[in-house]
């Protein structure tokens, strides 16, 4: 799971996002929620380097991103809230669309410690959040469509009976309630309804086909 955090001062201006962790969506090249918030965040530091000229500093690395303001002046400060914001917005409508894999929270940041800005970002690498890549498999001249392995239909989703859920290779989700499990752990709808993904223990996680969505009262 990708978790991002957003570091807020005291007058709720963000001064750090953190963004830790795989998606698990799918294989690395092939992971679009990875790509999703990949872009979201290199965007946010490109608009910070190149459009305001400001050097926060910055770690980016394979399944970890981390850029902090403290230390910039205020003005260079209140400068980068529009754009830090609106990636905040892409985080937030990315982690409700694929909440399975996305988890976004905030905190209030302590203290004024200060790292050194890095080396401006020069490329965009999409897959950052992504599983590193498995071994390959040969087309063997076939012209089929491959079935990628990660979730195919998230929370809120309407279903019909028969719909592929989940395409896994062991049990990382299991099946609930209207949902089938195929030989090679295939999660599939039993029935019409809506998707809901859910807890289940501490560390699993289960997807169920509901009747009908559940109200809150």
């Amino acid at each position: 799971m990708i978790r991002a955090r957003v570091g807020r001062d005291g007058r709720g201006r963000i001064l750090r996002l953190a963004i830790r962790g795989h998606a698990g969506y799918a294989e690395a090249g092939r992971d679009v929620v990875c790509a999703a918030v990949s872009a979201i965040a290199q965007t946010a530091l490109l608009g910070l380097e190149e459009r305001l000229g400001l050097r926060p500093a910055v770690r980016l690395a394979s399944g970890d991103f981390c850029l902090d303001l403290r230390g910039l002046p205020e003005a260079d400060v209140e400068r980068a809230q529009d754009i830090l914001a609106t990636a905040v917005l892409g985080l937030a409508a990315t982690a409700r669309e694929a909440g399975a894999f996305v988890r976004l929270q905030e905190e209030v940041l302590a203290g004024d410690g200060r790292e050194r800005g890095g080396e401006p970002v020069r490329h965009m690498d999409l897959q950052l959040f992504a599983h590193k890549k498995g071994l390959g498999s040969s087309r063997n001249g076939r012209d089929s469509n491959p079935q990628y392995l990660g979730v195919k239909r998230f929370d809120g989703q309407q279903v019909r009976a028969g719909n592929i859920l989940v395409r896994q290779r062991g049990t990382r989700i299991l099946p609930g309630e209207g949902v089938g499990v195929g030989k090679d752990h295939t999660l599939f709808a039993l029935r019409d309804g809506y998707v809901r993904f859910a807890r289940r223990g501490k560390n699993r996680k289960a997807v169920h086909v509901l009747p009908a969505w559940p109200t809150s009262a």
